[in-house]
């Protein structure tokens, strides 16, 4: 918990403008392990098993934390040092991953816009796995057909295929697209909420408001971190 405390205002201030939900809006925290955190009235709060998230509130992992958010046909699986937030709008789903590894599967009615720092995807009756890093993030598809743009260039992403995307910008695609765009959109989930790697540091905070990503460092010293500004990131060992 003392990590928590030194989360900056900035980081609060951007993850907690947020407009408060309707019933319908909330996400239900399922297989919640290890440290996992929602920001409720500007406070890191630990969820539960069963615990309702608001539209519109950020969601946390520690190292080693893990949960599902589900709701609906829709899932979100929070691997370990991942930080999101889903906003409903009214049929509109944006779910932001600042850091970390996410697996979202909408099988239900609702329009789900992936934005991450590098990359804005719309997954509709589709299955992916996103893992943002500091020099390349990626994005997986594991059922459907997901649009993806990236700094000006477009392209649709299959089932089989992943887009990487570098810091400066460049776009690739790997892998063939599978001859079904169905596959089972439950892998994906799977996935993410499949443990990561043994030894991880959390997320740094930048000054820009936003989390960075922590460098990995297993004696507990400091990793950096890269927000919209540069931050330092608490790294937390087993």
């Amino acid at each position: 918990m003392a990590s928590l405390c030194r989360i900056s205002i900035a980081l609060a201030a951007v993850l907690a403008a947020a407009t408060p939900a309707a019933a319908a809006d909330f996400w239900s925290a399922r297989h919640v392990h290890g440290s996992v955190f929602a920001l409720v009235d500007d406070q890191w709060a630990e969820l539960q098993d069963g615990d309702d998230v608001a539209s519109g509130v950020a969601v946390r992992t520690l190292q080693a934390g893990s949960v599902e958010l589900v709701r609906h046909n829709e899932s979100l699986g929070l691997a370990a040092g991942t930080v999101v937030r889903a906003t409903d709008t009214g049929g509109a789903v944006t779910v932001e991953q600042f850091a970390g590894r996410l697996s979202l599967t909408n099988l239900g009615t609702a329009s789900y816009t992936l934005k991450t720092p590098s990359l804005v995807a719309t997954a509709n009756g589709a299955s992916l796995v996103s893992q943002v890093a500091p020099s390349t993030s990626t994005l997986s598809v594991r059922a459907g057909r997901v649009p993806v743009n990236a700094h000006g260039h477009g392209r649709v992403v299959l089932a089989g295929q992943t887009v990487s995307v570098a810091a400066g910008g460049a776009m690739a695609v790997q892998g063939d697209a599978s001859d079904s765009a169905t596959a089972d959109p439950k892998k994906a989930d799977d996935d993410a909420s499949g443990a990561d790697d043994e030894e991880k540091s959390d997320n740094g905070v930048g000054n820009g408001g936003v989390p960075g990503n922590g460098g990995q460092n297993n004696q507990g010293n400091n990793g950096n971190g890269n927000g919209n500004g540069n931050g330092n990131g608490d790294n937390h060992n087993k």
